[in-house]
């Protein structure tokens, strides 16, 4: 695949967290675009990256690149960790490797609902949740909620705190 195809398509993406420079879609919402879908298995294989499992994938808007992000229980923890991932550049099929198993304070991601296909069952829950942290203000300052240590210092400034990461959505703040 060319970049101008390429671009075109990320840029026709209906689907996913669109930011300024990059689209972020989940694995499971990847066979929604079909043909992003066969590009990425193919740079998957050509990479030799077959054996890792990605929960995001990161399209870069303006370069000839894409990530693939493994977060931690994406579906089990409200505020996953990320934990390893490879930026993959397309012209040269090269990638940089990036591990945050051993940080102690990992990025994690938000609004976990935007990153599935809209149809998918977890989306209601994920939304109902990004709604109730919005009105109390939380997402107000995006450069403090990235990261583990910033975010969990944020919630306990505003008297909330993770009860559990397994437990239901709904459970997630006491």
């Amino acid at each position: 695949m060319e970049f101008t195809e390429y671009t075109l398509l990320v840029k026709n993406l209906s689907i996913g967290k669109r930011l300024p420079t990059a689209i972020y879609l989940h694995s499971s919402a990847l066979i929604e675009v079909t043909s992003l879908h066969n590009f990425v298995q193919q740079v998957i294989q050509h990479t030799q990256l077959e054996d890792f499992d990605f929960t995001l994938v990161k399209f870069y808007t303006l370069q000839f690149q894409l990530s693939l992000l493994n977060y931690l229980d994406f579906f089990e923890h409200p505020y996953p960790i990320l934990q390893k991932s490879h930026s993959i550049n397309l012209i040269t099929c090269k990638y940089r490797t990036f591990d945050y198993t051993r940080s102690s304070n990992p990025p994690i991601l938000h609004r976990k609902e935007t990153f599935l296909a809209p149809s998918h069952p977890c989306v209601p829950q994920f939304r109902q949740y990004t709604q109730e942290l919005e009105t109390a203000g939380l997402f107000h300052d995006i450069r403090r909620i990235g990261y583990k240590n910033q975010w969990e210092t944020l919630l306990q400034q505003h008297g909330y705190s993770i009860y559990s990461p397994f437990n239901s959505p709904e459970d997630w703040l006491k």
